[in-house]
């Protein structure tokens, strides 16, 4: 059954949505991630200062919120994200994991890492023009649009993480802004 919980009584109740936000380290901007009904999320922007929202996407699958990041100017977000079915399990470009950054609150993909599976993905922004690429080096090529705009892959890092820089004016307009 979905977005069912059983009680202590043993009565079934609806689930309450979950709620996960990250603050922008520079700017007064967050967002929100809200899990529920199932297997839905949905991105929410939030302007803290003038404390109004911004409804964003809806995603059927699964965002590892604890692996998303925002820039400290809080303009881009990247998210590890994880999908599920038919068309997912038989892609072998794109898989069903990836980790992507967006415009929230939005999840259309400026640039894209496929994953294949959930051991190690998503990655944080150490500047608006710098981020930390939670992949093995064999992960670690993009597939979507980072290829045309100038990210620069740090060659002597052979960890798992991967530090990646670029222009934010490299991704503008790659979403038909």
């Amino acid at each position: 059954m979905q977005n069912v919980a059983v009680t202590k009584k043993g009565e079934k109740g609806a689930v309450r949505a979950r709620v996960f936000f990250l603050l922008a380290r520079q700017a007064p901007i967050a967002v929100i991630f809200r899990r529920g009904p199932s297997d839905w999320v949905e991105l929410v922007k939030w302007n803290t200062d003038s404390d109004t929202f911004e409804a964003g996407q809806w995603f059927h699958g699964r965002i590892y919120e604890r692996r998303c990041d925002l820039t400290p100017d809080g303009l881009l977000l990247i998210y590890f994200a994880h999908k599920i079915n038919l068309r997912t399990l038989a892609d072998r470009e794109y898989t069903k994991a990836w980790t992507a950054v967006s415009r929230p609150p939005y999840l259309t993909a400026l640039a894209l890492w496929p994953k294949g599976d959930c051991w190690h993905g998503g990655g944080l922004f150490d500047t608006n023009s710098s981020l930390v690429l939670n992949h093995k080096l064999d992960a670690s090529r993009p597939i979507r649009s980072t290829c045309q705009v100038g990210l620069m892959f740090d060659s002597e890092n052979t960890s798992a993480v991967k530090m990646i820089r670029f222009s934010a004016s490299d991704l503008n307009g790659m979403d038909g802004d």
